[in-house]
């Protein structure tokens, strides 16, 4: 059987003091990101001249001093070195969507997210393969129906799905 690894992040800003954007960014991909691509970044980062800038010390050194990268937490300049390391090694979509979401709406940041996490993953579950579903950790999100697949992880959950038409 076909593995699909499947990485998702949440995102949310605010667009102005009437609306914000709640949206979630996939990858899809037919290779999992391996720690060799982890650590081919990050040694990238290591010696790389612009971490010793004023807009990137504090939040690459906090990358390299805990030796994995979070997208709200890195650097610009981390982020390149991830990226770049990701595209040399892997082959794979990268899916977004977004909603914008009125003010008038009561339901919490992180609902919203889950619910586009859902929406956009679904079409994928549907397939015919074991798909490995990796999100970004945020608290209470999903936590009961999840934690069997959590592993103890304080970062991700990493669990294969398998579904069966």
């Amino acid at each position: 059987m076909r593995n699909l690894y499947v990485y998702a992040d949440e995102t949310e800003c605010q667009l102005s003091q009437n609306k914000r954007l709640v949206g979630v960014g996939l990858l899809v991909c037919e290779q999992p990101i391996s720690h060799a691509i982890v650590s081919t970044a990050l040694a990238g980062l290591k010696d790389d001249p612009d971490r010793h800038k004023d807009d990137f010390r504090k939040r690459d050194s906090r990358t390299l001093r805990r030796q994995y990268f979070h997208a709200s937490d890195d650097s610009k300049n981390g982020h390149s070195h991830f990226c770049r390391s990701i595209n040399a090694s892997i082959v794979g979509n990268f899916h977004y969507s977004y909603s914008i979401v009125p003010p008038n709406i009561d339901q919490t940041v992180s609902y919203l997210q889950e619910v586009e996490l859902c929406l956009n993953t679904i079409g994928i579950l549907t397939l015919d393969t074991c798909v490995h579903l990796c999100v970004e950790a945020r608290p209470q999100f999903g936590a009961s129906a999840l934690k069997a697949g959590s592993k103890g992880s304080t970062r991700q959950w990493n669990i294969p799905l398998r579904i069966y038409l």
